[in-house]
């Protein structure tokens, strides 16, 4: 909750029942329950290479909108070679599978997802642990717009502080937004 009435409240990372790693009782409508009951004010509804929880969450808070002044937005997370990026705005399924295959292939994903007008938001835990010492900043140079530093899958909890704070150091000299969920 924040104490500044003109503070936005967001969370850029959710799931609902229609993500492979969704509970099967978190419909699009108890998400949208459950993030305002902690306060916030929007959220992205960002099930792993499906729309159909973002398309219902964003229905319902339009709907619901004139009582509650509570938005879901919609975003997808795009599962690509162990590696996962959350598109956020998009209003069409993206195709995972031509990008799938090799790490190398992720930078044009990048670049096409901006073509679209999209944002792309890079999930350090995942990559770190799975890549990172392989290529450990490539994401550095990949042209995201943003870094989700920390999320609560468990073993996502052991990405080194000392990493998060030099990707947000970076966000700051580039201008880049940063979030956790």
């Amino acid at each position: 909750v924040a104490d500044d009435p003109s503070a936005l409240v967001i969370d850029f990372h959710s799931h609902t029942s229609f993500s492979h790693d969704g509970r099967s009782w978190f419909i699009p409508q108890r998400n949208i329950a459950w993030h305002r009951a902690l306060g916030f004010n929007a959220s992205f509804i960002t099930d792993h290479n499906v729309l159909q929880g973002a398309e219902l969450g964003q229905v319902q808070s339009t709907d619901d909108w004139p009582q509650t002044h509570y938005a879901s937005l919609q975003g997808e997370e795009i599962s690509l070679y162990r590696t996962h990026l959350g598109v956020l705005g998009n209003h069409q399924r993206i195709d995972n599978v031509p990008f799938d295959s090799d790490p190398a292939k992720i930078p044009p994903f990048i670049q096409a997802m901006h073509q679209q007008g999209y944002r792309v938001v890079a999930h350090l835990p995942e990559y770190w642990r799975e890549h990172w010492k392989k290529g450990a900043m490539d994401f550095l140079s990949w042209d995201v717009d943003g870094f989700e530093i920390v999320n609560s899958v468990p073993y996502c909890l052991d990405f080194p502080l000392s990493k998060r704070r030099g990707i947000i150091e970076h966000c700051r000299k580039r201008n880049l937004f940063v979030t956790g969920t």
